[in-house]
């Protein structure tokens, strides 16, 4: 517990470190990798502006509303909606002002928080000296200023393949994540890997049925 996995070394020697017992190697004959995904950031969504404060994904917000009294932001603008639902309840009971969402649909669930949707608006800009004072969208040649206090971003999850990337296993380019056969196994024998770190799943179900099969393809 409370270990982070470094890589896997050529022998399957897991490196990983932890507060406890420092950096050590432990041998496994059969490994499962079980990353999950992680959150699209700035720097992954690649974006100019300044480098204020006040920026930060679903994720992190969660965080900060799970601190005493503290809160995101007061005014907030969110990049797409696909992980807004972690913390519309959060947001509601706080009173935040969502000015607004950016999305490509119209069609999108906003929980009641918004109905200023920026459809097919992209950011070109961010602007902010400390903390973030406005956005610049532009649609068709157009720029339109939003002002705002935060920019939260609530899109897609992506499957964490950065510990199969560091143990030279073998990517997929679409998902991010390893590349696993029919039988869950990666480009590296005896390395299998199962549930959001392959790809993104819609259902619970769908990742136990997964973990299911590896088992008992281990035992056979």
């Amino acid at each position: 517990l409370n270990t982070m996995v470094l890589k896997i070394e050529e022998n399957n020697e897991v490196l990983c470190t932890s507060s406890e017992f420092g950096t050590e190697k432990i041998k496994g004959k059969k490994i499962i990798l079980a990353n999950g995904a992680k959150e699209g950031s700035r720097k992954a969504i690649s974006m100019v502006g300044d480098r204020c404060s006040g920026i930060l994904t679903v994720g992190m917000a969660k965080k900060i509303f799970s601190i005493c009294n503290m809160i995101p932001g007061k005014n907030i603008l969110i990049d797409g909606y696909e992980t807004l639902y972690m913390i519309q309840e959060q947001l509601k009971d706080k009173n935040i002002n969502v000015v607004g969402i950016i999305s490509e649909n119209n069609d999108i669930e906003t929980y009641g928080l918004t109905d200023k949707i920026y459809k097919d608006y992209k950011i070109v800009s961010i602007q902010g000296a400390g903390r973030i004072t406005s956005v610049t969208l532009e649609k068709d040649g157009k720029e339109k200023v939003v002002e705002c206090d935060t920019l939260m971003f609530a899109r897609p999850m992506l499957s964490d393949g950065l510990v199969s990337m560091r143990s030279n296993i073998k990517l997929n380019p679409t998902t991010t994540g390893p590349e696993v056969d029919d039988k869950f196994m990666t480009s590296r024998e005896n390395i299998y890997a199962c549930g959001n770190g392959i790809y993104i799943h819609k259902f619970i179900e769908d990742i136990e049925e997964e973990c299911s099969k590896i088992i008992k393809g281990l035992n056979n």
